[in-house]
């Protein structure tokens, strides 16, 4: 299989993708290495037996972290996973808000604030800032 030093940075162009090479069914032949690609970027796997898989998943890590600017806090593309829970929230205390601005005179006042600042909360979470002082 390929190692996963250079993936990124051995790149013939700059912005070109980055193309990798699966031989799969090794258990049942020897894969042959193929000279269009270079061999850091060739992996011989199996997906019957697993074998040569983990080796592949951790270059392929490694080449995610390396063009995405993952760290070891958060996964890569956790992100806009966390960005959609965040919305998603949002979007609940601005509903539970409408409905209590629907009720007029008779909406509870500070439920109605609490889902406001909720909704603002949820929006600080995505761009890191948090001030419900300005509602």
């Amino acid at each position: 299989g390929g190692a996963s030093g250079g993936l990124v940075a051995s790149s013939e162009e700059a912005g070109a993708p980055l193309k990798l090479l699966l031989l799969n069914k090794v258990d049942l032949h020897v894969a042959a290495e193929s000279n269009l690609f270079a061999k850091e970027r060739q992996w011989a796997i199996s997906c019957q037996t697993g074998e040569g898989v983990q080796a592949f998943l951790d270059a392929l890590a490694t080449v995610v972290k390396e063009l995405y600017g993952a760290d070891e806090r958060e996964p890569a593309l956790v992100t806009r996973a966390r960005h959609r829970q965040h919305l998603t929230g949002c979007v609940a205390a601005m509903e539970a808000y409408t409905g209590l601005a629907a009720l007029g005179s008779d909406a509870p006042l500070d439920i109605a604030t609490e889902e406001l600042r909720t909704a603002v909360t949820e929006l600080g979470r995505i761009t890191g800032r948090v001030d419900v002082e300005e509602l």
